[in-house]
């Protein structure tokens, strides 16, 4: 039932085109797209329902979608998160074409009008441990140092760790880094973070939208053993020009897009720069100079070239660097340089009324490289680098198939090619008369590939389920690898609008990265699975309720899960990731992990006030028989509280508040039980050699973290232009929140642990300004 205060619906009475002869048996498709009123960019997971049977389907990535109903009078309400829902009376004797642009709330706001925004019902779908966080929701929390980011704001629902103060790292579910799948435009991004992980590589404002998988996964996800982010750029405004710029404590930003031809083709191009390194150079010595910074670059085009055809093509790249130079008695300098480039081709086609295919092609690149080099005038006397990275071609083909409203079908394949560097060392000296290359050098070349099929089946109103398999391999050195990995949804409706939900999936992840605890770093190396090094390979369960609230702006759902992984990857105790005697695949031990918990998330989605309350309860374990004994042991990220409490209030169309608290268990740590002094012998002289022993592996816990940010937005709009000046503080109580411990001894010569912290209260402040 439609709420008499939803504003701009839009009530379409289409002429009779004809007479079904037995509305019982005769059915229809209704299929378009759905896009934005304001930029005709097309909308995916948009809901269309018939209120009257109570049927209803979402749009595909693309926007795109297929309804099959009986002949008869229908109702159909279309909703988006963001936008104003807007409903059509058809009398359907016959397949229809419908295309819907939906208003977004934004448009509707400078007259105080709040918006009743739906999506589909969360007790509808049979997904389940899947968010989606609308871009304009990210865009209005508060900021660290001015830079809204994405991958933070990921962070603050239930399930999803940080990698540490300000860090935005993404640890699901007991999951490393390198178990989630990041995806820009369909193209894998290995390197998501500026700054040592300070800000990620998505820019906020060259997105269109971003959805977080950690359970449930259908069969058209593989890869990874944790969780799936899937971003989207924007296309570009079909309609007209714009242009957005923005300046903050750390970094500069602008944005321009606009039709290449009306309604048919746009494009879109964005770069962001810090400028830290110009703010920093100032305070330096004249002999010491330290530089650091990054870049990136968003850019997109796309075009309707026939009434059935959508071409794309996008690109990104983005760089980071970090350099040393001191000059006593010689030039010393040392550096670090990485950085991702990706692009993606996609080719869009509706077969008809009932079937979408989309051809995606991709490459992505990462590289790392760090080095030396000391200086007498103009003459090196010493230089040294070390390079490393992966680089990725792939071709991915997937059909939705819609062949009635008890069945939406997907299926299709991908194929994908590796090169893996390992680690390349360069060593120069004159002085040796001559040049060593390529020390330790490994690369590695791998094909992966996969087919999939999966089905939602509607069996009643109250039974939904997707069921799918997918069929995985790569191949790698004469050696090959293979795995089946079903994967089942349930949801069933219970009493009182609840919906019972379950699901399984089975995992398996070919490529890892090898991290080095002791370096905090981009010197992590992604490594291919080896007849040495097996895939890992996860399982996953969960169960849980969910049930939309006062006509569906809350929402509630409280998920249990379970999930094992094998040939999980470490280190051995004391390998490096630079020696170059050695192979990788001798430095490296082979273990299991598990983690479980529960996880309440409740969420307010329309209205003046909008955010969520997200609760975590988990446990994580590690267990390797060349370390710790071959005991168990916490996972570092192994919290078992984490709380999030996320508020943003429109006082008015002209001023947002915006308000982010959250606690977490502190991190798990290895810390010496005992440290010994060291004994003088003949042969070595040792007055302040220690001796550290350990009883176990993470077997000390960090103080609990928490903090407060506060922003408030000052939104002035006038004659479809934007400025917005904000403000806030990053951690504004100013809690000292331990970033790493170490040993020590107080005034009295007693045994202590000092802690250091990395942030304390960051205010910022930015201006922004569209044209």
């Amino acid at each position: 039932m439609l709420r008499a205060a939803i504003v701009g619906v839009v009530i379409l009475s289409l002429p009779q085109l004809g007479i079904a002869q037995d509305a019982s048996d005769t059915k229809y498709t209704i299929s378009g797209f759905v896009t934005d009123a304001e930029s005709g960019e097309t909308l995916p997971s948009a809901h269309i329902y018939d209120i009257g049977r109570r049927i209803g389907t979402v749009t595909n990535a693309f926007g795109f979608y297929s309804l099959t109903l009986p002949a008869d009078s229908v109702t159909l309400v279309v909703s988006y998160l963001g936008f104003a829902e807007a409903a059509y009376g058809l009398l359907l004797t016959e397949d229809m074409k419908l295309d819907v642009s939906l208003i977004p709330v934004d448009v509707l706001a400078d007259n105080l009008i709040i918006i009743a925004e739906r999506t589909e019902p969360i007790e509808q779908s049979v997904r389940m441990s899947t968010t989606s966080i609308p871009i304009s929701e990210v865009r209005s929390l508060p900021a660290v140092l001015g830079e809204v980011d994405l991958l933070r704001s990921l962070q603050l629902l239930p399930g999803v760790q940080s990698g540490g103060e300000a860090a935005s790292g993404l640890f699901v579910r007991g999951g490393s880094g390198d178990q989630t799948l990041l995806l820009l435009d369909g193209a894998r991004v290995y390197n998501a973070y500026h700054l040592f992980g300070f800000y990620s590589v998505f820019n906020a404002d060259a997105l269109k939208h971003v959805e977080l998988t950690k359970g449930g996964f259908p069969a058209r996800y593989g890869g990874t053993l944790a969780s799936v982010v899937e971003v989207g750029m924007k296309e570009g405004n079909t309609k007209r020009y714009s242009a957005d710029a923005a300046i903050g404590v750390v970094s500069a930003k602008a944005i321009f897009e606009g039709p290449i031809m009306r309604d048919k083709a746009s494009f879109i191009v964005s770069g962001r720069r810090t400028f830290l390194d110009l703010i920093a150079r100032p305070f330096m010595e004249d002999d010491e100079v330290t530089t650091f910074g990054f870049y990136d670059v968003n850019a997109k085009v796309n075009a309707q070239v026939a009434p059935n055809d959508r071409l794309y093509f996008s690109v990104y790249h983005g760089r980071d660097g970090f350099s040393y130079r001191e000059q006593s008695p010689w030039e010393y300098r040392a550096y670090l340089k990485w950085g991702n480039v990706t692009s993606t081709f996609r080719w869009n086609h509706v077969f008809g009324d009932k079937l979408f295919g989309n051809l995606t092609v991709t490459a992505s690149d990462y590289e790392f490289e760090t080095g030396f080099d000391e200086r007498e005038g103009r003459t090196t006397v010493v230089s040294s680098d070390y390079i490393s990275g992966i680089r990725e071609f792939g071709m991915k083909v997937d059909m939705d198939y819609s062949p009635s409203s008890a069945h939406y079908i997907r299926f299709g394949g991908q194929a994908k090619y590796h090169r893996f560097n390992s680690g390349a060392v360069r060593f120069s000296s004159p002085d040796d008369q001559g040049v060593l290359t390529n020390l330790g050098r490994n690369i590695f070349y791998g094909t992966r590939g996969a087919l999939y099929a999966e089905d939602d089946i509607t069996f009643s109103e109250q039974l939904k389920v997707n069921v799918g398999l997918r069929l995985s391999s790569f191949a790698i050195t004469n050696r090959l690898f293979t795995a089946l990995e079903p994967r089942l949804s349930i949801r069933y409706l219970l009493a009182g609008g609840w919906a019972l939900k379950g699901s399984y999936a089975r995992m398996q992840q070919y490529i890892f990265l090898l991290r080095n605890s002791g370096v905090a770093l981009p010197t992590d190396l992604w490594l291919p699975s080896t007849s040495r090094v097996p895939p890992q390979d996860g399982h996953v369960g969960a169960v849980g309720v969910a049930r939309s609230i006062s006509g569906g702006r809350y929402e509630l759902s409280i998920e249990g899960y379970y999930r094992t992984m094998d040939n999980a990857v470490e280190y051995e105790n004391a390998a490096r990731f630079l020696g170059i005697s050695d192979d990788w695949q001798d430095k490296v031990v082979r273990g299991r992990g598990w983690a479980y918990g529960g996880e309440l998330l409740l969420r307010k989605q329309a209205g003046r006030t909008t955010g969520w309350i997200g609760y975590t309860l988990a446990w994580a374990y590690r267990q390797f028989d060349e370390l710790n004994n071959g005991n168990k042991f916490p996972y570092q990220f192994d919290r078992r509280h984490d709380v999030s409490v996320v508020v943003t209030h429109r006082v008015r169309p002209s001023i947002e508040l915006s308000g982010i608290w959250t606690f977490a268990t502190g991190s798990s740590i290895s810390l010496p039980s005992h440290i010994y002094r060291g004994l003088s012998s003949v042969l070595v002289e040792c007055t302040r050699c220690y001796i550290e022993s350990y009883t176990s592996r993470n077997n000390y816990r960090l103080a609990s973290y928490h903090r407060l940010d506060l922003g408030v937005n000052f939104i002035k709009r006038k004659n479809g232009r934007e400025k917005t000046f904000s403000l806030g503080a990053y951690n504004a109580y100013n809690r000292k929140n331990p970033f790493f411990l170490y040993p020590s001894t107080d005034r009295n010569g007693k045994d202590v642990l000092k802690q250091v912290s990395l942030l304390p209260i960051v205010p910022y402040v930015t201006y922004r300004r569209t044209f």
